[in-house]
């Protein structure tokens, strides 16, 4: 086979590879070139990246363990029966209950709360507000950015036994609610796109 880079040297510009840190690869090329039968992208790949991976031993023999595993956010959350799991871009700002066998990964905020409290109080218009005014954005999406939007909320000062109780039933309320919404409006954006 010839390799792809071999028949025209601006071919080493035109084609890439990116890695997304679990040994998967993406190659990327235009159109005309992935339809040629002379293209290869394990030839590409082997170019580009084995060489990387023989230089640097220590990426293969960890290569299926995360780069960046979090000790401390996993102790944070180590011996919970659940934790709290939020977007992080989006065009709304969610969160979710985590079941502690969840290994979450670096496209979700996590929050070591397992109380209904904090996610009444999270899941509440005065945090989303403040989290609009206080984040960046990504397009017109939301980038909840725990250190400007998460960090800075003034949670209410030492609310009483029933304040407490009645924050913690409106969260329930929300995430009961909320997959019934989610399905309809789904529904209904699907049945706008068939128009």
């Amino acid at each position: 086979m010839v390799e792809f880079a071999e028949q025209d040297r601006r071919n080493d510009q035109r084609a890439g590879v990116t890695e997304d840190g679990a040994g998967s690869f993406t190659v990327w090329m235009s159109l005309e070139q992935a339809k040629s039968p002379d293209v290869s992208a394990t030839t590409i790949v082997r170019r580009r990246r084995q060489p990387d991976r023989k230089n640097r031993p220590e990426l293969l023999a960890h290569r299926w363990q995360f780069w960046r595993p979090r000790p401390a956010m996993r102790r944070a959350v180590a011996g919970k029966a659940r934790f709290i799991c939020s977007t992080l871009t989006g065009k709304r700002l969610l969160f979710v209950w985590a079941d502690a066998s969840w290994c979450p990964s670096n496209a979700v905020g996590v929050l070591d709360f397992d109380d209904d409290y904090a996610m009444g109080v999270l899941t509440s218009r005065a945090h989303g507000a403040w989290a609009w005014a206080r984040s960046s954005t990504f397009k017109q999406d939301l980038r909840y950015t725990p250190s400007t939007a998460f960090e800075t909320f003034p949670w209410p000062p030492t609310p009483s036994p029933d304040q407490r109780e009645s924050v913690a039933a409106a969260g329930r309320d929300v995430l009961a609610v909320r997959p019934t919404r989610c399905s309809g409006r789904a529904r209904a954006d699907a049945a706008v796109q068939r128009r």
